[in-house]
């Protein structure tokens, strides 16, 4: 497996830009479709743009076919409590599992919040709990996607102070389930 860090700066390749700016658009148009009230689905380019950039150039635009995993992906609540709040924004959904799904990618999100009525694939589970990964042991999995994980306040809230150690174990977790040519994309 391949481990990618996106931390330190970012410059799309050009020879996929055109290919991920056209794709970009489709899915945008899918989003005010989707969700025409949802003003965070107008603004998507932090909760799909950035990521599906990264994604695109790592897999130089090829996504066809592909297995992609995002792990934090965003859910609709945490312990039965919302996340969205009249006046909040509803960053926590998964736009980017919405996204890829939208252009048929087959996507799984794992995230600890519920993610009932979403139309792709989801795990509801604690992402440093092996028990979460099961259910992808053996699978064919060509991308591991985490973006500001350990920058979510329910993650610092469930396991204050060992945050370092949890890092490193989400990447053997992910070496676990992912084949040898797979790809860990960590983007903060």
């Amino acid at each position: 497996m391949r481990v990618i860090d996106y931390t330190r700066g970012y410059q799309l390749n050009p020879s996929v830009a055109a290919t991920t700016a056209a794709l970009e658009k489709e899915v945008f148009a899918r989003f005010r479709e989707l969700y025409p009230g949802d003003a965070y689905a107008q603004r998507y380019e932090i909760g799909f743009g950035l990521p599906f950039y990264h994604i695109m150039d790592v897999l130089q635009g090829e996504i066809e076919g592909k297995v992609i995993v995002d792990i934090g992906c965003g859910s609709h609540t945490f312990n039965g409590r919302a996340f969205v709040r009249p006046g909040d924004s509803a960053k926590y959904l998964p736009w980017l599992c919405r996204g890829l799904h939208i252009l048929g990618v087959h996507v799984i999100g794992i995230d600890i919040g519920d993610m009932t009525g979403e139309p792709f694939e989801h795990y509801q589970g604690d992402v440093q709990d092996f028990n979460t990964w099961r259910p992808l042991q053996g699978r064919q999995v060509d991308l591991i996607h985490e973006r500001l994980l350990y920058d979510s306040p329910e993650m610092m809230k469930l396991h204050e102070g060992e945050l370092e150690t949890l890092q490193c174990r989400r990447i053997i977790f992910a070496q676990i389930v992912s084949r040898d040519e797979g790809i860990f994309l960590h983007a903060n």
